[in-house]
Formats: C-alpha cells, sequence, structure tokens
C-alpha cells in the first residue's frame, strides 16, 4: 500500500488489486503503476486538462518529492465570451499598431 496525503495524485486514481494497476477516477482507464507517480500524473494532465495539479503532491514508496507539475504545470483558465472578445481586440490593436510601426521605419529607411 502507498502512504497518501490528502492532497495526492492519488485523489485521482484507485489502486487495482494487484500492486501493478490504477485506474483513474474520472474516466475509469487503467494504466500501469511501477511505484512512481509519473504515469498517473501525465494521464491527468493530458486526458483532464481542465484538472490543476498545481500544488498536488507527487508521491512515491521510497520518498515523497514534490512533483515538476507543480513547477512546470501552466494553469490554464478559459475565459467568458466577453474576455475573449477583449483578448482578441487588444491582439488585433497591437498587431495594426506594429505593422504601422514597421511600415513607417521601412518608408523612412527607403527615403
Amino acid at each position: 500500500m502507498v502512504a497518501r496525503s490528502e492532497m495526492t495524485l492519488w485523489q485521482y486514481f484507485d489502486e487495482e488489486e494487484s500492486d501493478s494497476k490504477v485506474m483513474c477516477r474520472l474516466c475509469s482507464k487503467k494504466l500501469a503503476y511501477n511505484h512512481s507517480t509519473g504515469v498517473t500524473s501525465d494521464h491527468i494532465q493530458r486526458r483532464h486538462p481542465d484538472i490543476n495539479l498545481q500544488g498536488v503532491q507527487a508521491t512515491t514508496t521510497s520518498t515523497q518529492q514534490t512533483s515538476i507539475t507543480t513547477f512546470a504545470t501552466p494553469t490554464y483558465r478559459r475565459c467568458d465570451a466577453d474576455q475573449s472578445e477583449k483578448i482578441t481586440q487588444l491582439i488585433t490593436e497591437m498587431t495594426v499598431i506594429r505593422c504601422h510601426y514597421v511600415l513607417l521605419t521601412a518608408k523612412a529607411s527607403a527615403t
């Protein structure tokens, strides 16, 4: 049995009867388990990207360590239609300003 703290990847997985398999509680997919959380972490990131693993602690049977996902996983936040429209507008304005600058610079250097 693996020692688990409250906020670990194990909140999303159950051990199968054999120690070599775990099952995702979210999609019931069975995964090979080799006493580290790499496979489980990858599964959550790839198959359930809406789950934020930042701050979730990875565990192993030999030592307890902080998962690389704590440091390397970006947190995604979906925006609503108004926010999306505002972002699109700002990117468009930025692009137009940049293109205008490039054209003015090219015109000035041509003369």
